[in-house]
């Protein structure tokens, strides 16, 4: 475990800090999507300078929340929903209704529990009366309440009746948390934990300390987690930590997509496939196959080498590089030698039915050395003086006759 987490260290914080990206690969860095994920392009929020509180997907459609107004977005438009009080979290439940939270400005310390309703926002007396700390759901029958107590942090579950449980709680204070489905994923001061659906403790799974950075995490299954670094996302599972794409982004999953919302642009992808990523073997087999497919006259900066570098690093993808081109060289001499030999017995088949007065054969033979070297000339003289002997003979056969 030890290892690994080093190893997912060293991969995170190459990650999220650009500058030590650059310097590894000459100062070029790929940023784009990984290509085993299909992307697309489903919205845009317009330009702000208002900050994102939160990040929700509603039946396929993104829902932002800024400090005084939700923004749902619509097949065809997008529609604005502004908050009197400022806007703490926001998520589903199970039936994929909407509720926000929030602080009033007269009483910091009071949060309201609020539910979208068709004629807009109602209050929930019980939850907004019992809850003390933030609220977390994506899709679930519970809610997912985070309080810090001292140095301690409570992870407590909640009915929309008011009944409660104590889930866990652990030593430090939370910087992100995602409760959906799959289960609960958070980054506690310099560390990624999980706890599965089902469950029984919390497994932790990377420390470093670009993870106190995240600003967003995703379970995606029982073990890949979606984290939102300073200016990347990357799949974290038990094995790697894999790049998904450079971006400044929020994420939420439906169970089937992953969506985005890069902060800086507005744009909201939908993505399939990131489950994919974060598996050692599969990631570096991946790399190979981006690095060794390139021809030998592709520049280093192309972005097939750059998604490779950014999985194994600058010089083990012109290791890959030169190794591919050995092999094809090799390939091609094997095949070239085949060719020779091949070459070599259709001209003794040739000339063997040549003697024995076989021209039919002899003119196939010959054929077939051309085939394999258009340019021969002895095949092309064989050739000819295989087909001359069989006009001689049929001329006197013909005058026999």
């Amino acid at each position: 475990m030890k290892k690994l987490l080093a190893a997912l260290a060293l991969s995170l914080i190459a990650l999220a800090n650009k500058e030590a990206w650059a310097d590894q690969c000459e100062k070029r860095l790929y940023t784009g999507f990984d290509t085993r994920v299909k992307a697309r392009l489903v919205g845009r929020l317009a330009p702000g300078s208002e900050s994102i509180v939160g990040f929700e997907v509603i039946h396929g459609r993104p829902v932002v929340a800024l400090p005084h107004r939700l923004v749902l977005f619509n097949p065809n438009k997008r529609t604005n929903l502004f908050i009197a009080d400022e806007v703490e979290s926001m998520g589903t439940d199970q039936a994929r209704t909407l509720w926000i939270q929030t602080r009033t400005a007269d009483d910091p310390r009071t949060s309201n529990v609020e539910w979208l309703r068709p004629n807009g926002m109602l209050r929930d007396a019980k939850l907004s009366s019992d809850v003390r700390g933030s609220l977390h759901a994506s899709g679930t029958l519970l809610m997912l309440e985070v309080l810090k107590e001292e140095s301690t942090t409570h992870f407590v579950t909640r009915r929309g009746d008011g009944g409660y449980a104590l889930l866990a709680k652990i030593n430090g204070g939370v910087k992100v948390a995602s409760w959906n489905r799959n289960g609960l994923a958070t980054v506690v001061e310099q560390s990624l934990y999980i706890w599965p659906a089902g469950g029984s403790e919390f497994i932790r799974i990377a420390t470093d300390a670009a993870l106190s950075e995240a600003r967003d995490a995703c379970l995606l299954g029982a073990e890949h987690v979606v984290l939102a670094l300073k200016d990347s996302l990357v799949v974290v599972t038990p094995d790697a930590a894999t790049a998904l794409v450079g971006m400044q982004a929020r994420c939420a999953w439906d169970g089937t997509s992953l969506y985005l919302l890069d902060i800086r642009s507005g744009l909201v992808w939908a993505v399939t496939g990131a489950e994919k990523l974060g598996m050692r073997a599969t990631d570096l087999d991946h790399a190979a196959t981006l690095a060794q497919s390139l021809p030998k006259s592709a520049p280093e900066d192309s972005p097939a080498a750059l998604e490779a570098a950014r999985i194994v690093g600058c010089a083990e993808v012109a290791r890959l590089r030169s190794q591919a081109t050995d092999q094809k060289l090799a390939t091609s001499s094997s095949a070239s030698e085949a060719a020779n030999r091949s070459v070599d017995l259709y001209f003794q088949a040739a000339n063997e039915s040549m003697d024995k007065g076989d021209y039919t054969s002899a003119i196939a033979n010959f054929n077939h050395v051309l085939q394999l070297d258009k340019n021969n000339a002895a095949a092309k003289a064989g050739l000819e003086r295989a087909r001359r002997a069989m006009r001689a003979e049929k001329e006197i056969t013909g005058n026999r006759r």
